[in-house]
């Protein structure tokens, strides 16, 4: 079967057409973990992009929350890091429950 219009291409290979529709749009893969705590929220949350076409990492972000006895949020860690591993930026937040506003500490 000679392949001469787009919707050809669409049905003799319809994974390989997907695929190159996602990565003209610039998708990529997302992979997400959440840890939920029960009466808190959540607790860690980590985000990993992917190349959709290899597989490789792209970057990784990691966020952790840590709460006071009474529920509220305590401190925010925000870690991202590039397709190397390499750390890219790390920050710190922290919350109060006074009323004096969050302070902010940017580590890289």
């Amino acid at each position: 079967m000679a392949i001469t219009t787009v919707q050809d291409l669409k049905n003799a290979h319809p994974g390989l057409t997907k695929l190159l529709e996602r990565k003209a749009r610039g998708e990529k893969n997302v992979t997400r973990n959440t840890v939920n705590v029960p009466g808190k929220g959540v607790t860690e949350f980590d985000e990993t992009i992917s190349d959709i076409e290899t597989g490789d990492q792209i970057q990784q972000r990691e966020i952790r929350h840590s709460y006071y006895p009474s529920g509220e949020l305590d401190t925010t860690v925000q870690i991202v890091f590039d397709a190397a591993d390499k750390l890219i930026w790390h920050r710190e937040i922290k919350h109060y429950t006074d009323g004096r506003q969050r302070t902010v500490t940017v580590i890289k």
